[in-house]
Parts: structure tokens; sequence; C-alpha cells
């Protein structure tokens, strides 16, 4: 008698256990963070992030999207079918000016004020890269050529057409054929030999250029600096602070590198993203599970503790920062800049 009784009550115990195990379960919140394809910058430095919420917020998930360009991520955030997404100044300020990817948007909407900054990052110096047996050797021989330069829709890609305008003239499907892909099929077709150069974004050393470098002679091609600041639209590429020029060694990808001397590359930054609506709790403390378990973020990769720490993550912010980690800033005591919105600086 007693025996049964206690397997009921033992019974009985499991099942309120196992029952408030899935109300646990339910209780998770999932959130939908669009990224770059595995083995870029973009993709790890947002991996960090994933896995930091996952490990240290309880009942919270990041899930990782790598579909699609980011600006089609940054509306998907704004209209509120994702959370986080990757963001820079260029892509705030086209789409408050609905111009670019943005030239669709309806009279009046504006986006970008539904988008809060989490905090900022290194995306990757701009490598030109060709094979060793192409003749290319400046910009101006990609003439005739089959040249990648992004994504289609993507921000990147702009910025690259004005950065290729500003140091030839010339302009895609009159000039030269520019090649339509997405990052990963991109990748694959330049191995292929499929097309002449391969624009990508990319810390170095980018593992998806070593790689390459592993079974291939390659150059990198780089901008000509006085090119860039006598053209008024590499010009104004530079001006925004989020631009700046670095120099890319001549064997920073071994001995399959075959520049000789350093090559001069636009160097962008950019910035996590995250729904301008999302509880104020919530991120907080998201982000502080990030930068206070920074040790693991910085394990994925050689070049992140020098990419990624508390005192580089506002400078330059594109847009507002969320409430949410604005708060978690100001109690460790950091200086909180001002905002560009638009052309504008708004106050933080």
């Amino acid at each position: 008698m007693l025996k049964t009784l206690y397997r009921s009550f033992a019974v009985a115990g499991i099942a309120i256990m196992a029952a408030t195990g899935i109300a646990e379960a339910q209780e998770k919140t999932f959130y939908k963070m669009g990224t770059f394809p595995p083995g870029t910058s973009v993709n790890i430095i947002h991996t960090a992030w994933a896995n930091a919420v996952n490990r240290h917020v309880p009942n919270a998930e990041v899930q990782l999207s790598a579909s699609g360009p980011a600006t089609r991520h940054m509306l998907q955030v704004a209209a509120g079918d994702m959370d986080f997404s990757l963001t820079s100044m260029i892509s705030i300020q086209l789409m408050g000016a609905h111009k670019g990817p943005f030239k669709n948007l309806k009279e009046g909407d504006d986006p970008a004020k539904k988008l809060s900054i989490v905090f900022a990052h290194p995306i990757g110096a701009r490598h030109y890269v060709v094979f060793d047996e192409s003749p290319i050797q400046t910009f101006a021989d990609f003439k005739g050529k089959k040249v990648f330069l992004g994504p289609p829709g993507g921000t990147a890609t702009q910025q690259n057409l004005i950065t290729v305008k500003g140091q030839t003239g010339y302009e895609p499907g009159k000039d030269f054929e520019l090649v339509k892909l997405n990052w990963g099929p991109a990748i694959q077709a330049f191995q292929d030999r499929k097309y002449d150069v391969m624009m990508l974004p990319g810390i170095t050393p980018d593992p998806r250029i070593q790689q390459i470098a592993l079974t291939s002679k390659i150059r990198v091609i780089g901008v000509d600096e006085a090119q860039m600041m006598a053209d008024p639209g590499t010009k104004r590429i530079l001006a925004n602070p989020m631009n700046s020029l670095t120099d890319l060694a001549p064997d920073a990808y071994g001995a399959n590198q075959m520049n000789t001397t350093p090559v001069k590359l636009v160097d962008p930054k950019v910035a996590l993203a995250v729904r301008a609506d999302m509880d104020a709790d919530v991120v907080y403390a998201m982000t502080k599970a990030f930068w206070e378990n920074i040790e693991e973020a910085h394990a994925l990769a050689p070049w992140m503790s020098s990419a990624v720490s508390l005192d580089e993550a506002l400078f330059p912010i594109p847009n507002g920062i969320h409430p949410g980690a604005l708060r978690y800033y100001k109690e460790k005591g950091l200086t909180i800049p001002d905002a560009f919105v638009g052309k504008k600086r708004v106050p933080q």
C-alpha cells in the first residue's frame, strides 16, 4: 500500500516536473538575426553575440539567418519580422533618402527610425582579388572584364561601384560586366575561374581568401589614395567617419600572395542593429552578457580581440543606441557619442 502510494506521488512529481519543463521551454523567446554567410567576419561576430545570449540570458535564444543582403535584413527588422541585423551609416542615410536599395519605399516612410544600435564593429577591408595569371594590375585593367562587387541590392555593391567609377570612370554594363551573385556562389564561381575580379570584405587575414591562396597564386588590387580624394564620389566615402583606408601587407595571405608592396584598401565599420521597440531590459541583459563574457567571443577568431572591444563599441555609431544597451554603457562609464541619423548628428 505504502509502495503504491509512494509510486503514485513519484509519478505525479515526475509529471509536474515534466509539465514545468515544457512550460519553461514554451517560455523561451526566440530572436532572429540576419547575418552574412559562415566564414565571414560578420557571421563570426554575430555568432559570438548569439552564443553569449544563448549561454547567459535565461529563456532567450538567438537564431542566425544567413539568407539575403543586409539591406533586406534591415527592412525585416524595421517591419518586426527580424530582431537583429547588420547596418551601416550609408544604409541608414539611403533609407532616409529613399535611394539605392531603398528607392521603392513609400513616401514618408522612414524605417531607420525603427532601428537602434547595440554596438559598432569592423566588417573588414574591401579586398579586390585576382589570380596572379590575370593581366589585371590596377582598377584601369577592369575594362572589359567580369567583376563581382557584392550581392545585387547590397549597399557594399553600391559603394564599390562608386569606388570603381572614382578610380576609372567606368560604368557597369558599358565598360565592364557586373557579376550578380550572392556571397557563397560568388566565391565558388571565382575559384572556378568564371569571372576575373572578386571583391570580398574581410578582416585580415580573411579565411575565405586564405583558402584560395592555399592552392592558387593571387594578387590584391589596391585603390589609389590620391584619386580617392580627387573624385567627389569616393571623397564622400572617406568623409564618412565609418570608413577609413588601411594598408594590406604584401604577405598578408602568405607566399601565394604575389603583391610586392603594401596596397591601400577601404576599411569600413558597421554596426549591430536591433528593433527599436525591443524591451529595454532584454537588450540590456543581452548587451551585458556579450561584453561581460567577451573572452568567449575573442576565442572564435585570432583577430576578434583587436576587432571587437568595449572601448571601440560606440565609435562611431550610425543611429541612436538602444535604451537597453545605453543603460549598460552608462553603467560602465563609457562616453556616449552623438549618433548620425541621416546626415545629421543627433545627441544621444
